[in-house]
Parts: C-alpha cells; structure tokens; sequence
C-alpha cells in the first residue's frame, strides 16, 4: 500500500490500514475497505521555525469495514487487539484531544462469516511548508501541504552560578 496525499486518506487511517494489512492473511485482503468521515477543520495554527508550521488540524472517523469476514478461521479479536496496540504505538494526540475510544463491531453473516466494523476517530495535524511554487497563501508567502521537518536541540548547556 502506498501512502497517499493525507487529504485523500489521513496518516492515521493509513497506519491503522497498513497494520492490519500485516496481520489479516493477504487472502482476506479485498475484504476490507476503509474511508475518513465526518471530516473537519480544528483551528491550532503552530510555526516551528524551521520553515515549517501546522496550519490546522484534520478530525475524522476512520471507518473500517469487513464483510463476509470469516471469524472461524481469523479471530477478530486479533484485529482488534492490533488496532488498539497501534493507537498506543503511534497516536501522538488521543489523550491531550479527550477523543472517544474506538468502536468495534462484529454482526454475524452465517454460521462462518460476520460483518465487522471498526470506527476511529482521529486527529493529526495539517502541515504546511515553505515552497516558492507552493499553491497556498499565507502571511504573504507560498506554501505547499506537507510534512515539515522537527528541529530537536540534541545537545544543550546548563550553566549555574552562585549568587
């Protein structure tokens, strides 16, 4: 699966995606589809300094949904053991946002298959750099959509002194 622009699917959405695409059996694979809904703008807007800055943050529900999804053979536990293991792994901004845990449902089909349904909600910041060609105006400069490099100090001094 290759990583596509974040407004088509969000970051988030495509690493859940990509988890589950490592656990479930290639097999089952075309059973699964997954979108963004009730997708909305968060004001937040943040310079870092280094050329780089969040314009705003993208909330959303990730929807994943699987039909004819045979349970006896793949507990769906499994997946939603995964899903939960990847949201502590990698989603930065759950607790300081108060977002709703996931959702899971599994509504049997047959006696072999089920339906099953996963909702989460995200929200991840909307970057912006700079970029002489970039198609977004803002404070008098071109920007383009993408991910902007963190500066971190990787070394620092402490001075203390006596009075």
């Amino acid at each position: 699966m290759s990583i596509e622009p974040q407004s088509q699917k969000g970051y988030y959405l495509q690493g859940v995606t990509q988890r589950l695409y490592q656990v479930l059996p290639k097999k089952l694979h075309d059973h699964m589809d997954a979108w963004m809904t009730e997708i909305a703008p968060v004001t937040g807007a943040k310079s870092y300094g280094s050329g780089g800055m969040t314009l705003y943050w993208m909330k959303y529900t990730a929807v994943f949904d699987f039909e004819r999804f045979p349970f006896t053979e793949f507990d769906p536990q499994v997946l939603f053991a995964n899903v939960m293991a990847w949201l502590y792994d990698h989603d930065l901004y759950r607790d300081d946002h108060g977002l709703d845990s996931p959702t899971f449902d599994n509504e049997a089909e047959t006696d072999r298959t089920s339906t099953v349904s996963i909702e989460i909600e995200f929200i991840e910041p909307v970057d912006i750099v700079l970029d002489p060609q970039g198609v977004i105006d803002y404070m008098g400069q071109k920007w383009t959509l993408a991910p902007h490099k963190e500066w971190a100090a990787e070394h620092g001094d402490i001075a203390v002194g006596s009075h």
